[in-house]
């Protein structure tokens, strides 16, 4: 991975409106596409840019409560330690 890129997985999720496949899947501690099967099973809506997925975090917090959860629990581990 280059240096750029575990800088930004290192990085805390800030709350935004919409967030990338990429960043959730880092925050999570999961591959990328593993993230964007488990957003397509849990029937998530996204929008694709280009080869950009983007995921609302209304989507998020209606459909995928506990993902959410579980995200913000790591990034406040991470932000502790």
């Amino acid at each position: 991975m280059p240096r750029d890129e575990l800088a930004a997985a290192a990085a805390p999720l800030p709350i935004r409106p919409l967030y990338t496949v990429p960043e959730l899947a880092a925050a999570a501690c999961m591959s990328r596409r593993r993230a964007l099967r488990l957003f397509q099973k849990l029937g998530l809506s996204m929008m694709r840019m280009d080869r950009i997925w983007l995921v609302p975090l209304d989507e998020l917090e209606r459909k995928a409560p506990q993902f959410l959860g579980s995200v913000r629990t790591a990034e406040l581990k991470r932000l502790l330690s």
